[in-house]
């Protein structure tokens, strides 16, 4: 049974996301900086809401 989870997603404990979403726009062609993009046009809705 999960009594506890532990979510660091803003580089708290573990380092930072944004570089590795930078490595997976760089591999998948996608531009730098799209998927935080994202989440700061749906700040109020979205990932960091």
């Amino acid at each position: 049974m999960i009594k506890a989870v532990l979510w660091d997603f803003g580089g708290v404990i573990t380092t930072s996301p944004f570089k590795a979403f930078n490595r997976f726009e760089i591999e998948n062609n996608i531009p730098i900086n799209f998927i935080r993009g994202i989440n700061t046009a749906l700040c109020k809705v979205g990932l960091f809401a």
